[in-house]
């Protein structure tokens, strides 16, 4: 298939040498795409793990960890291996582990009650560790939008709280 598009690049444009810079600007292109949702998609779990409400329950922290440590697994898992992203993302999956550590700290007991939905307990527990998985997500859009490049990274739709927030209220 790669040698039919590249003849037919080549028709098109006349010569294999343009035929194989517009491949090689094509595939740069897409890295870069890819690379802007990836730190789109980090930017709204940053966003949701730093909303912690003081009166979230055990529960619902669970969910919560769950649900953004599958979708953090599934955005670093193809870059991890990358040597700037190496250090970051084992610490990031060590922060992981840590919250679900920090969480496993306050869950219910069987038979007992569980922790209320005034109780700031769970949040107290899991607070830190969660800070962390944020401030590693941070620092893993800087490296992103590093290598992207001051010309690409400027086009990542940086979203403001309030865009995030009105994203996240739609998907629900």
């Amino acid at each position: 298939m790669r040698a039919s598009l590249a003849r037919y690049t080549e028709f098109l444009t006349g010569s294999a040498g343009e035929a194989q810079s517009a491949r090689v600007a094509a595939q740069h292109a897409a890295s870069a795409v890819k690379v802007q949702t990836v730190v789109v998609e980090l930017q709204e779990i940053a966003y949701k793990i730093a909303r912690l409400d003081q009166t979230i329950t055990y529960t619902a922290a669970r969910d919560l960890l769950t649900e953004q440590a599958l979708k953090l697994r599934r955005l670093i898992a193809p870059f991890a291996e990358k040597p700037a992203l190496k250090k970051t993302s084992g610490d990031l999956l060590a922060a992981l582990t840590q919250a679900k550590a920090a969480l496993a700290g306050v869950a219910p007991q069987p038979g007992s009650e569980t922790v209320g939905p005034s109780s700031p307990t769970v949040y107290f527990a899991i607070e830190g560790a969660f800070s962390d998985v944020s401030g590693l997500i941070g620092e893993l859009i800087g490296i992103h939008e590093t290598a992207l490049g001051p010309s690409v990274a400027e086009d990542v739709p940086h979203q403001t709280p309030r865009q995030l927030e009105a994203k996240t209220e739609k998907t629900l």
